[in-house]
């Protein structure tokens, strides 16, 4: 093994210098683990440091000796000689913490090292999909990059210039809202926007319009400069554009679904129209039945690719994932967006079925979040869309929008009304 992936004098000294004072342990396992030693005999050894540490037992040469006889490792690492040994090679002046850096940086290596081995070794493969080689590719090094950039404690005395730095940019922004424009002013005016490490969720029963509101909230924040992606598992990308046509046009859904009713002068417009609207930063990605690993994976990418500020998942039901258990499913998949918000620093917007009650126009509230409790317990904002209809089945036209959990702000009611022709809600009031 090349000396860039392991890094063993500097696994003697972290090694030496835990035993010489135990401090220092506490001072490296905030960066390294076990597995980050390259030899056998030292991921042995810190593994036993961490024991005693756990029993809270002393660490020396005699308990660390004695631990690892009783489980017939002694010899395997060397035996007492390679133990104390360890001791001649601590610098008068030891950094733990440095050395830690110097372990985990080789480990990532031969991680990497490992990974890009094993998928040029399955290129080979005319089994495997080339879809599921990058995919499964990736999601190795975006989970390679997110163990690698945990972040450790800090105090309020690091973390006060900080925070004040944060509020001192938000105080000459120069637009009315802090966050992501959702597109519906009343609602803006209540949450203030989408902001960078939120999770919004949105529950609607079915062809309720839960789509259109999350492409048109897409659009607004595109509009607004925010590059959005969209990730569709229930429609294609051919059909989202076209919902965004109709949106953002006024030739109305029926034309645009049927482009023999356009004459040729709104012909002209559309294709004047819609060489506008392409520039727009709006991402689609109509990948069918995602697993939360390869929705992150992706995420991640169009992240760093286009600068996305805001993803959108049409919806959480159509994921895939581990287990027969819907519930299980679904709530990994929560988890999973929670974190994709928080680690990259971007909104997440996720739509979700309600289960459907006894009375089809009951208003609805987050127990009918289908499947998870977890949906509310990791959504920073829980939005219930409620569309009543007639004896008919025809909707009345008093929808609203229900603020059902809001972390950051009031929960309540925001009155809507759906345009048939742009396929998009509007402020019931038009304010």
């Amino acid at each position: 093994m090349t000396s860039v992936l392991s890094k063993v004098e500097a696994e003697k000294a972290i090694l030496g210098a835990v035993l010489l004072d135990p401090v220092a342990y506490g001072e490296a396992a905030v960066t390294i683990r076990a597995e980050d030693f390259s030899l056998d005999s030292h991921r042995i050894i810190w593994a036993r440091f961490s024991e005693l540490i756990e029993s809270g037992k002393p660490i020396d040469i005699i308990t660390l000796a004695d631990l690892m006889g009783s489980r017939r490792e002694l010899e395997t690492v060397g035996g007492v000689a390679y133990i104390s040994s360890l001791l001649d090679g601590v610098p008068d002046k030891s950094n733990p913490r440095h050395y830690a850096k110097i372990i985990r940086s080789a480990s990532m290596r031969r991680r990497f090292h490992s990974l890009i081995t094993s998928s040029a070794a399955r290129v080979e493969d005319a089994s495997e999909p080339t879809d599921s080689l990058i995919n499964s590719t990736l999601e190795g090094l975006w989970n390679l990059l997110a163990n690698d950039t945990k972040p450790e404690a800090e105090s309020l005395k690091e973390l006060m210039p900080k925070v004040l730095d944060r509020m001192c940019l938000r105080r000459k922004r120069t637009k009315a809202l802090m966050g992501i424009s959702t597109g519906i002013p009343e609602l803006d005016q209540v949450t203030n926007g989408l902001m960078p490490g939120e999770l919004w969720v949105v529950g609607a029963l079915p062809a309720r319009g839960k789509t259109s509101l999350a492409i048109a909230m897409g659009c607004s924040a595109a509009i607004d400069g925010s590059p959005t992606a969209l990730f569709s598992m229930e429609m294609d990308r051919y059909a989202i554009v076209e919902r965004v046509l109709a949106g953002q046009t006024v030739f109305g859904a029926s034309k645009i679904r049927d482009p023999r009713r356009l004459t040729e002068d709104e012909w002209v417009d559309l294709g004047d129209n819609a060489a506008q609207i392409a520039g727009l930063p709006l991402y689609i990605d109509d990948s069918t039945a995602l697993t939360p690993r390869e929705l992150v994976a992706r995420a991640r990418l169009y992240v760093r690719r286009f600068g996305v500020k805001l993803i959108a998942v049409d919806f959480l039901q159509l994921m895939d994932g581990p287990g027969r258990d819907e519930r299980l499913r679904v709530s990994a998949c929560v988890r999973a967006l929670r974190a994709l918000a928080k680690d990259e620093k971007v909104a997440v917007i996720a739509l979700s079925q309600l289960s459907r009650p006894g009375d089809i126009n009951a208003r609805p509230t987050m127990l009918r979040l289908k499947e998870s409790g977890d949906i509310e317990a990791f959504a920073h904002v829980v939005l219930l869309l409620y569309r009543p209809v007639d004896d008919q089945g025809n909707f009345t036209n008093c929808d609203e929008l229900i603020i059902g959990k809001q972390r950051e702000g009031a929960t309540g009611n925001v009155p809507l009304v759906f345009d048939p022709t742009t396929l998009t809600f509007k402020g019931r009031y038009g304010r």
